[in-house]
């Protein structure tokens, strides 16, 4: 089942709060020389998804490069489907001052997340091995929009 069948319907104040967004990314990175970062981004008509590598060379001052994997545009009705799965199913809103780490994981995943709602409210969340609540159904709604299986 796709996590965009789940979600139903358009989150509102009433169901707790506006979920309205400009733009979120996530951050990830595997103990490698590189990042993975997943964005989305609300646009005129609807909305921005993308998969970037993203290096970071360090010298005199840190030079950060990013290398498009995949980007796909989606229209408004997309946008919303992303905006209720976000809230209803990834809960991100409580995800804001989320710094979780496993100190018993010797090689594994860091993560930093960043949201900025439609109000101007920063949500921001970062961990080394330890993830807050719906963290692998935001990788999961990532991967069924960018690279979904036939």
């Amino acid at each position: 089942m796709s996590i965009l069948d789940g979600s139903k319907g358009v989150v509102t104040a009433a169901a707790g709060a506006d979920a309205d967004f400009e733009y979120l990314t996530l951050s990830e990175n595997h103990c490698m020389a590189h990042n993975e970062e997943y964005s989305f981004f609300k646009t005129a008509d609807g909305v921005r998804i993308e998969h970037n590598m993203v290096s970071i060379s360090y010298g005199s001052e840190p030079e950060r490069s990013a290398a498009l994997q995949k980007g796909i545009d989606g229209d408004k009705a997309l946008y919303e489907k992303i905006k209720t799965a976000l809230a209803k199913d990834c809960h991100i809103l409580s995800w804001d001052g989320f710094h979780g780490s496993d100190p018993n994981v010797l090689d594994g995943t860091s993560f930093s997340f960043e949201m900025k709602l439609a109000d101007g409210k920063v949500i921001s969340a970062g961990g080394t091995n330890s993830f807050p609540n719906g963290y692998r159904e935001l990788t999961a709604l990532f991967n069924e929009l960018l690279y979904p299986k036939n």
